[in-house]
């Protein structure tokens, strides 16, 4: 009886197959073998190449003596090197004009008054204060550049913020700037509608317009609110603390000069200024801010703060405008934001002091100012009060 042939029993074809896959295999191991040698080989040669380049290149050797073809007469002098020396002091110069002032620094001309040789000195500009936001002049810019652009993007779809100030901004650990609280915005129109709401905008970051009680505003008292900001993170504290309305135009006033119809037309007209006629005649008149004020900034954006809080809200720019100016395209550029530090951890937070800004006003009509409280506008100061610093909320 025949056996059955396994299932699993190799035929004659499978052998063939077998015998063509080690033969392939074989050669390819073959052909790879061949390409290593070849580059080997050319690798050899390179090497080679490089080595005889290198024979033919003469070293270089210093010169440690001088020979003997000197002339007669001729003396070898010992060369010192040259090296650092401390500065002079400050005192030992005479300065003779300024040169250029930036946010860290100002360069002068002087003259040293031992040898009479002119020169340069910078002198640094070191912010000893650490209470809030550690900011510095590229940083402000770039925080001033989005804040001026959020302004500019409501103004271009016709939408008042009126209550922009230091605590309704959110800063993310990105360098982002976010404007918060549009409580208080509404829809305006060209021209602005009649009878707005008059008492709007927190206290310290209020125009002067609204304080006096004017009836119908435009964007104006965004860019005032807009100065003031500016103006907080240059000196890390509010620029107008008011303790009231009344308390809040003498701050202005005597920061910026009193108006009149030449500066300010139609000044005259507002509900709280007919009290004001009692201003007297030795009154400063209205003027721009002074640079002693803040030292850190430059010129071009001193004049970009001093136009954004002109007493007349005429004269100051629209937020496209501010955007165009030229203290955001000069140097030092703006600090792009992918460079702002990080955060500090949240129990250094908990430790820090904290300063409280006044609350948003209730809507309604501005607090009327009588003939007496405008007379104390002008009466000498004698004490101010010590308000909130600048500080930005955490996104």
């Amino acid at each position: 009886m025949a056996t059955k042939a396994s299932r699993w029993a190799q035929s004659e074809e499978d052998a063939a197959a077998e015998a063509r896959r080690k033969r392939d295999k074989e050669e390819k191991r073959k052909a790879k073998d061949e390409v290593r040698a070849r580059q080997a080989a050319a690798m050899a040669q390179q090497q080679e190449r490089i080595a005889e380049k290198a024979g033919e290149r003469s070293p270089k050797r210093q010169r440690v003596s001088s020979g003997t073809d000197l002339e007669d007469g001729a003396q070898m002098l010992p060369l010192v090197p040259r090296g650092f020396r401390p500065s002079a002091p400050v005192d030992q110069y005479e300065l003779l004009n300024s040169i250029e002032e930036g946010s860290y620094g100002k360069v002068s001309r002087a003259r040293s008054k031992i040898d009479g040789q002119v020169v340069a000195l910078k002198k640094l500009k070191i912010d000893q204060s650490h209470d809030g936001f550690p900011v510095t002049g590229l940083q402000i810019k770039t925080l001033m550049l989005q804040l001026s652009s959020a302004i500019s993007y409501l103004h271009t779809n016709y939408i008042l913020h009126r209550d922009l100030k230091t605590s309704n901004i959110l800063l993310s650990n990105r360098g982002e700037i976010k404007l918060a609280d549009f409580g208080m915005a509404r829809f305006t129109s060209t021209p602005p509608p009649p009878n707005l709401t008059q008492l709007v905008v927190t206290l310290w970051y209020r125009g002067p317009e609204l304080l006096l009680g004017v009836q119908s505003y435009s964007f104006e008292v965004d860019i005032w609110s807009l100065g003031c900001v500016f103006a907080e993170l240059l000196t890390l504290e509010p620029l107008f603390q008011g303790k009231s309305e009344i308390d809040q135009l003498s701050l202005i006033f005597s920061m910026l000069g009193t108006p009149s119809n030449e500066t300010w037309p139609g000044f005259r007209s507002l509900p709280n200024a007919k009290a004001l006629h009692s201003i007297p005649s030795n009154a400063n008149p209205a003027s721009k801010l002074s640079a002693r004020k803040f030292p850190y900034l430059t010129t071009s954006g001193l004049r970009l703060l001093s136009s954004m809080l002109l007493l007349n809200p005429a004269d100051r720019p629209s937020a496209d405008q501010v955007l165009e100016h030229q203290y955001f395209s000069e140097d030092p550029k703006p600090k792009p934001k992918e460079m702002f530090p990080t955060f500090p951890s949240k129990a250094g937070q908990e430790r820090r002091r904290r300063k409280a800004t006044p609350q948003a006003p209730v809507r309604g009509a501005a607090p009327a100012i009588s003939e007496h409280e405008a007379a104390s506008i002008f009466a000498q100061r004698h004490q101010e009060e010590q308000g909130a610093g600048f500080a930005l909320r955490m996104a």
